[in-house]
């Protein structure tokens, strides 16, 4: 098929040649109102489930956590876990360390029996 011969430089289309291209002149159709209906009625809410609460006290201690219970430097509780003295430790993993509360309490308890 031949194409359509193109309009010279500087001459603009009215939109006359697309038909859905709206120009700046052309009017623009009426805006219809949207119908009302009768709302549908919603789907009840399933429930949403809730995380399970959290202790009062956590069960293990992270390094930071502990040495601000024993007021130490966590720089100190990795020393004395490199000496063997101090507070009883567990591994969380490969080099996850944590402390229970329960050996921190006994800790300060040998440690204030032991100062005269």
């Amino acid at each position: 098929m031949p194409r359509a011969a193109k309009s010279g430089r500087g001459e603009r289309s009215c939109g006359k040649n697309r038909p859905r291209q709206l120009s700046l002149f052309d009017e623009l159709p009426p805006v219809r109102a949207p119908i009302p209906t009768a709302e549908k009625p919603r789907p009840a809410k399933r429930s949403v489930r809730r995380p399970a609460p959290i202790p009062e006290r956590p069960l293990v201690l992270t390094p930071a956590q502990a040495a601000a219970l024993l007021n130490v430097r966590p720089a100190t509780l990795k020393s004395w876990r490199a000496k063997g003295i101090g507070p009883t430790f567990v591994k969380r993993g490969a080099r996850l360390i944590g402390y229970l509360p329960e050996a921190l309490t006994a800790f300060l308890r040998e440690s204030a029996a032991q100062k005269p």
